[in-house]
């Protein structure tokens, strides 16, 4: 827990006695154990498209979503629901969508929320930031990772980062945002060695 999410915390109780209740309250928002409630954010409608922080469910159109995401990535579609869900139980999954008139699922930003080992800051890393070819070009995207900005700030999170894939070539987005490259990573898949090895 850092001292600034501890300030926030406190901030948003002042006036208000300290009863256990209160109390509770507070240690909830520094250490959420529950899913995160995802109607405290009003959805935005902006050109057509209703952005929404919704929570995480195991659908067909998320299958499709996934699908498209590590087709166009060149990664294996190898989800790990179960972890999802862990995530989501413990509030540290945050999944924002953009939806068109229909109500179809046009692009995704999933966010994983952790407290940094060494600087004890909260962060919320994107794990997954896709929007379908069809609806880019239009900054529906900034308007994902804005409105993603803005509830991770509202739970208490301090730092965003955002992984950019080449192959997507997201990083335009992120210098649009004012993100700046901390980290240059670099992936290679490896095989297990032969049995007898």
């Amino acid at each position: 827990m850092s001292r600034e999410a501890l300030v926030r915390a406190l901030a948003l109780h002042a006036g208000q006695p300290l009863t256990p209740e209160v109390g509770r309250a507070i240690v909830a928002m520094l250490h959420p154990v529950q899913p995160i409630d995802c109607s405290r954010w009003a959805p935005q409608e902006w050109r057509g498209f209703t952005v929404a922080a919704e929570p995480w469910a195991d659908t067909a159109e998320l299958d499709a979503l996934h699908a498209a995401f590590h087709d166009e990535v060149g990664e294996p579609n190898d989800v790990d629901r179960s972890r999802l869900e862990n995530l989501q139980r413990v509030g540290q999954l945050l999944s924002i969508t953009a939806r068109n008139t229909e109500g179809q699922l046009v692009g995704l930003l999933r966010a994983f929320i952790f407290t940094h080992h060494r600087t004890g800051k909260r962060i919320g890393c994107d794990d997954l930031f896709f929007i379908f070819p069809a609806h880019r070009g239009g900054l529906l995207a900034v308007r994902l990772a804005r409105f993603t900005e803005r509830c991770l700030a509202d739970l208490g999170v301090e730092q965003a980062e955002l992984t950019m894939r080449l192959a997507n070539d997201m990083g335009r987005i992120a210098r649009f945002m004012k993100y700046q490259p901390s980290v240059q990573r670099w992936t290679k898949a490896l095989t297990p060695p032969p049995s007898g090895a």
